[in-house]
């Protein structure tokens, strides 16, 4: 029982922090980072192609207009994207840090708590998307182009809540380390926006819509049909041990998620609103139809080059760095996060050379524009595309370092410096610089890149000052020895009594443990125990079971735990009865 001597004796050998023999080198780290990396960068870029594929089909059928409706929407998209997509980023970091400690059927209790977030965060992201028009109009930008990207929002905002379940599930593959699932399920949801986006916008096939509201809703319909193809590989008989646990709606793994998650979701959202206002006063300039579509071009380029890279490593490193830290390998978690500093510096720095030398001849720009003498539109996306290649160098060290920091449950430093550099200093300085100098659209950007910068050294000094004293943070594996109240002890003792289980022994006076009961505590903790099957509370089981899949009772047995062990022993595989306390 919780407060019994063996608990504490228990909770005393899982928060010592261990010898650290098994440190991994720097090569071990580069190989493990990058192949964690790797997939999710696969699938965000070639997700993100799908920007090229909406580009290229609504520039086919609107010109210019069409690049200068897609330099509007896609911010607002990203936006709404960024903030629902970092706060499930919750998601993949807890079910890490269960995977490591072998707790199943905390995997899936994680999961399903990740799809009511997601269900939570999709209401408000479409009433953004829905709202746009209005907004924009508002705010004086091109009619043309506020009209096609308004009918884009309302088509992209009808599959929004099954796109935001995809990614929950991309979240549990990143968590579980499956590559092959993120990247495969990318590849489909690619090839079908392509798929829809070719038939919804055919000269022969006339639909009673436009074509900018057909290409959203082959968006909706390409994330909704992936979603369908992700749940039934959730089905396979390997992923049983995770959904053993009955109970769909656990409030407190609900809260943490939410805790842990919305920080970082306001984090990336307050980055992308900066985009959406310097798309606005974009806009607003005289040429502003020609100056959103050198915006659109140079834009596309740094979301497939360089940012898939950064989000991906960051992730990754907020896994790996969550991991090292859970079972208290302090030095490891710091080296996988400088070395995946180091890894995402390298790659901008190569994606900048490249696009410097293929800037020179055009050949990135030129396949945009309809018009090859339109040097307006060729040379300031040309100096765009430059300018935020190289930013991206600066905003590798804060994308990376709060990926880190949040793998020691760190979420509001990159948060706060965030909005600082981001939004309250490059916004208004972006705002002198365009319209009170002949810098223009440079400008704009040019104050992204110094609120940035800014952003970056704050961020790079706190992750040198956290993770060098690391071991004196608080750790998850102490955290969970207060989990269980003495209100929730009684009701643990009441249940024993109730299904004719012999009832606790007093708890003795803590002493000091020898080495062999040490030992002793610490082989049964090792033993993973299965979660006895409970009801669902909320009586949803058959929306649920869309999601997931439950064990039948036949299939639970409840074995009797020793009596020397308590069932709630922080960090061990067999605390699984933590997780089953009424909230």
């Amino acid at each position: 029982m919780p407060g019994s001597p063996e608990s504490k004796e228990l909770a005393s050998v899982s928060t010592t922090p261990l010898l650290e023999t098994d440190r991994v080198s720097n090569w071990q780290a580069l190989k493990t980072v990058a192949a964690s990396a790797l997939p999710f960068a696969v699938q965000d870029a070639i997700l993100i192609s799908a920007g090229f594929i909406n580009s290229a089909f609504l520039k086919e059928s609107n010109g210019e207009e069409g690049l200068a409706a897609l330099a509007l929407a896609n911010p607002i998209v990203n936006f709404t994207y960024g903030f629902t997509i970092s706060a499930l980023y919750s998601v993949s970091i807890n079910i890490g840090q269960a995977d490591e400690r072998k707790q199943a059927a905390k995997v899936g209790i994680i999961y399903r708590q990740g799809m009511i977030f997601a269900i939570l965060l999709s209401l408000p992201a479409m009433g953004i998307l829905l709202l746009s028009g209005p907004a924009l109009r508002a705010l004086k930008q091109p009619e043309d182009a506020v009209k096609l990207a308004e009918e884009f929002l309302q088509g992209f905002a009808t599959g929004y809540m099954p796109a935001l379940g995809y990614v929950t599930q991309q979240q549990l593959a990143l968590g579980l380390k499956l590559p092959s699932a993120l990247v495969g399920a990318a590849v489909i949801n690619t090839g079908l926006i392509a798929l829809f986006d070719y038939l919804f916008t055919l000269d022969e096939v006339n639909f009673p819509i436009s074509k900018a509201f057909a290409l959203g809703c082959a968006n909706s319909l390409a994330n909704a049909a992936t979603f369908i193809i992700f749940t039934l590989y959730l089905k396979r008989k390997e992923f049983n041990q995770y959904f053993l646990f009955a109970n769909h709606w656990v409030k407190n793994e609900l809260i943490k998620l939410r805790k842990m998650g919305l920080p970082m979701g306001v984090q990336v959202a307050a980055e992308l609103a900066s985009l959406v206002g310097l798309s606005v006063m974009v806009g607003q300039q005289e040429n502003g139809v020609t100056a959103l579509a050198a915006e659109q071009v140079s834009l596309l380029y740094l979301y497939i080059l360089s940012i898939p890279t950064q989000i991906s490593i960051a992730t990754a490193a907020g896994v790996e760095v969550a991991r090292e830290f859970a079972a208290m390998r302090f030095a490891n978690s710091r080296r996988y996060g400088n070395i995946a500093l180091a890894l995402s510096v390298g790659i901008s720095g190569i994606c900048l050379i490249v696009v410097v030398g293929f800037n020179k001849s055009k050949y990135l720009i030129t396949p945009f524009v309809d018009d090859p003498d339109n040097q307006a539109l060729i040379s300031q996306a040309s100096d765009l595309l430059i300018l935020n290649t190289a930013t991206q160098i600066l905003d590798a060290f804060r994308n990376i370092t709060g990926g880190s920091l949040r793998g020691y449950n760190n979420f509001t430093a990159a948060t706060v410096w965030g909005i600082l550099g981001n939004t309250v200093v490059a916004l208004p300085l972006a705002y002198v610089l365009g319209f009170y100098t002949s810098w223009g659209s440079l400008g704009m950007f040019a104050a992204r890149t110094f609120g940035i910068g800014l952003a970056s050294s704050a961020m790079t000094y706190l992750w040198n000052k956290v993770s060098s004293n690391a071991e004196t943070l608080p750790r998850p594996a102490e955290a969970k020895v207060e989990e269980i109240t003495d209100e929730e002890e009684s009701e643990t003792e009441a249940d024993s009594k109730a299904e004719g289980e012999p009832a606790p022994l007093p708890a003795a006076p803590p002493s000091s443990p020898s080495p062999n009961k040490v030992e002793s505590i610490q082989a049964l903790a090792e033993q993973e125990q299965p979660p006895p099957l409970r009801k669902s509370r909320c009586g949803c089981e058959w929306f649920t079971s869309l999601f997931w899949k439950s064990a039948p009772p036949a299939a639970v047995s409840k074995p009797a735990a020793p009596a020397a062990i308590p069932s709630s022993a922080p960090a061990a595989n067999s605390s699984q009865q933590l997780l089953h306390h009424p909230a």
